[in-house]
């Protein structure tokens, strides 16, 4: 006979995978540093102006275009909103936003630290550890949580990416994990609200990248394939499709 309850032990093993996931990325992944797209969206007030070309002779720098508030550059990010003195990114590249590294660059102005802003994204990692752990233990049983919780602070990928990328793989996470919980919600757990948090997810995982269409299109087709593997509940809220697509268009 256990002592420990199958909710103390999946705590347990969340503590411990908390504890090994700050132990690998403060001691591993320490020659590596951050990719130069992601860290130029919270290191430069601006982004450097460089000679992009040459036409009859003179040189072509990357400014790009203006219009108002908002300037198009050549250079990452690409493009900006410059209000004054301030200079905030709104795109990385053409297929990258650069919402998911505001955090970043405002710890980055008050510390002036790239490794302040390294420990940000690993603390994030960490709770996004918490979050999956949450979905399981609700939606599955305490133990799988636990162990899903161990097998992520274990995985040196997920380590690699919270050190080196940081804020865009974070929100794809995030985001993933939200449309992922939403649907369960909805149609196993008799949830009445989770259109509109699907449609959030699906919002601010396009506006981290729009890399995360195949994400969106794997999580409808597992959506309509388990659309009738359900208990017998009281039927979800009826789908507002008008207000999803508003609620991703908004995001």
């Amino acid at each position: 006979m256990s002592f420990l309850s199958s909710g103390h032990r999946s705590f347990a093993a969340l503590l411990l995978a908390c504890i090994l996931y700050l132990f690998l990325a403060a001691t591993t992944v320490t020659s590596v540093g951050v990719v130069g797209e992601v860290a130029a969206t919270w290191s430069t007030s601006t982004p450097p102006t460089v000679v992009v070309d040459w036409h009859d002779g003179e040189p072509v720098l990357s400014d790009g275009h203006k219009f108002g508030p908002f300037v198009a550059s050549q250079t990452r990010p690409l493009e900006r909103i410059v209000l004054g003195p301030i200079s905030i990114p709104l795109a990385v590249n053409s297929y990258t936003g650069a919402l998911a590294d505001w955090p970043a660059r405002a710890l980055h102005a008050v510390t002036g630290s790239r490794q302040a802003v390294v420990a940000l994204h690993v603390a994030l990692g960490g709770l996004l550890l918490v979050l999956y752990h949450r979905f399981l233990s609700l939606h599955g049983s305490p133990i799988a949580g636990g162990v899903a919780a161990l097998a992520m602070a274990a995985d040196w990928s997920f380590i690699y990416y919270r050190k080196v990328l940081g804020g865009t793989e974070i929100l794809l996470h995030a985001a993933a994990l939200l449309v992922l919980w939403a649907l369960w919600s909805r149609r196993w757990a008799g949830g009445r609200h989770g259109a509109n948090a699907v449609a959030l997810g699906v919002g601010i995982g396009l506006l981290a990248k729009a890399t995360f269409a195949p994400t969106v299109l794997a999580l409808a087709i597992a959506a309509v394939l388990t659309r009738w593997d359900r208990r017998d509940l009281k039927p979800p809220e009826r789908v507002q499709w008008l207000r999803m697509v508003a609620i991703v268009v908004l995001s």
